[in-house]
């Protein structure tokens, strides 16, 4: 992709914000952790990053901001965002720096499929 945007349509950065939503987000999460050489940021839609990351907020390899959904019973259910957010709230670097570099904000009102454009999958 970074390739193509590139060579097809002229963008010349030497950094970037990579996301996903839902087992996308996650894949994201995983693949930003070992490849984060020009990750600016990553954002988490319906996602997290995986408890294979001891304190994220310190340890994560780039600034990561996590949205979930009030109503949320699919991968990324509220109690799952909780536990973020509570990794935000516990880390060593303090709650005050992790606020910004872990953020983890929980929308009101929302649901999984509120994320996506479309006809939401019947499981959804």
């Amino acid at each position: 992709m970074k390739k193509d945007l590139k060579e097809n349509h002229g963008v010349n950065v030497d950094k970037y914000i990579y996301g996903g939503h839902s087992l996308g987000g996650s894949s994201m999460a995983s693949w930003v952790q070992g490849n984060a050489e020009d990750a600016m940021g990553t954002f988490l839609w319906g996602s997290y990053v995986g408890h294979s990351v001891e304190d994220p907020a310190k340890n994560y390899k780039s600034p990561v901001l996590t949205v979930g959904a009030e109503f949320d019973g699919w991968m990324a259910r509220i109690t799952r965002i909780a536990q973020s957010y509570d990794q935000m709230l516990s880390s060593s670097i303090g709650a005050t720096q992790a606020r910004y570099r872990y953020p983890v904000v929980l929308i009101e009102g929302l649901n999984h499929a509120s994320f996506l454009s479309g006809i939401p999958p019947s499981k959804v």
